[in-house]
């Protein structure tokens, strides 16, 4: 019998990205985005975090979204949290493609192979800069990119709610904002081996700087790395959602014309925020692969036509911070090793799963959570 098309594709494709995987040696990942430190705090419930932004001026923040504040801000609700609620908060590496990062190196290690990622952004050349970088490199992450020697290195603040574990994030990116296009790509390029890498993951954050994201997708890699990208929050959808169109669709009219990103990531709420009343699928004319996250329900997938989906594992969720980062790192590693659309779509939920059963992103807690999942 004639082996359908499709089929035949996405084998062809699967064998691809096994050429990646040479006697233990995964695929280089590298994840580009903002160098933060997440300060987490569990607190009882969502009117005790209105009462934490009261203090920091702007009463108004959505739950569960992460919002931009200045550096003054995040102190007055540390104080706050310190000395009204009596907390202290738990400190670690953080943003979005560093837990990314992380969570790729923390895969590679269950597997006995090397980590193999790697981490660009700026940070500041501070106490908090070198917590950052000693953090992943312990990770087995390297960290490359600039570093600022006058701005502080961001922040980002994590309120939990102790009911639902629903995440409400207070950002100061710092010294992270300072990125431009012509920090890529790195100059530390031949130091990090940047000709051997296989993928790129640019977070949605950067898209507030249109030059930049599209440089990284745009530059050409001497391995003809995959790239791909996630929306990053529902703010930033709807404070950008044109420009992010107008960066990530063919143009009209060329039948030639391509997607700059292979895979691309997002959540319900992302979703719904980039489309509006259209129907998901729309989403296909932006890349390759569409990969949908849906919390409890799991997630699904779009490519060639076809549409997959795998159910999330039945958990107490303890903190979602993170989550959605171990969740594409969980796909990218599946699929990256030449796993199919299903099966990488289920590695993905049991990763994003695992990272909502403590609080922040420590990847030794993770991975034993993970573990136990098996």
């Amino acid at each position: 019998a004639a082996v359908p098309q499709a089929a035949t594709k996405e084998a062809r494709g699967a064998s691809d990205r096994m050429a990646m995987v040479d006697d233990g040696h995964a695929a280089l990942v590298l994840a580009a985005g903002d160098p933060l430190v997440d300060v987490s705090v569990t607190v009882d419930d969502d009117e005790t975090i209105s009462k934490l932004d009261e203090r920091s001026g702007n009463p108004s923040f959505e739950r569960g979204g992460c919002e931009s504040v200045s550096g003054g801000q995040i102190g007055a609700i540390l104080s706050a949290v310190r000395e009204d609620l009596g907390l202290e908060p738990k400190v670690c590496a953080g943003g979005s493609a560093s837990n990314l990062a992380k969570a790729i190196a923390m895969l590679r290690n269950q597997e006995g192979f090397e980590p193999n990622a790697a981490f660009f952004g700026c940070r500041g050349n501070d106490e908090d800069g070198a917590y950052f970088a000693r953090e992943l490199d312990e990770c087995g992450v390297r960290t490359i990119g600039p570093i600022a020697e006058n701005a502080r290195t961001g922040t980002c603040l994590c309120l939990v709610s102790g009911k639902t574990g629903e995440r409400t994030m207070r950002t100061c990116n710092g010294a992270s904002a300072l990125v431009c296009a012509e920090d890529w790509p790195p100059a530390s390029s031949h130091e990090l081996g940047l000709v051997g890498v296989d993928h790129v993951h640019a977070e949605g954050y950067y898209f507030r700087n249109p030059d930049l994201m599209r440089k990284i997708l745009v530059t050409p890699t001497p391995k003809n790395a995959t790239k791909s990208v996630d929306l990053a929050s529902f703010e930033l959808v709807r404070s950008k959602r044109d420009e992010i169109w107008a960066l990530l669709a063919p143009r009209e009219g060329d039948p030639h014309a391509k997607t700059l990103v292979d895979i691309l990531f997002c959540n319900k709420d992302e979703a719904e925020a980039f489309v509006g009343e259209r129907d998901l699928e729309v989403l296909s004319r932006l890349a390759s692969v569409v990969v949908v996250s849906l919390g409890a329900e799991g997630c699904m997938a779009m490519h060639g036509g076809k549409t997959y989906r795998a159910p999330a594992p039945e958990i107490k969720v303890v903190d979602t911070t993170g989550a959605g980062d171990f969740f594409t790192a969980g796909f990218l590693h599946a699929y990256l090793k030449g796993q199919g659309i299903q099966e990488a779509c289920e590695a993905a939920c049991r990763a994003g799963a695992a990272a909502c059963l403590q609080v922040g992103t420590d990847t030794k807690q993770v991975s034993e959570a993970l573990l136990g999942m098996s």
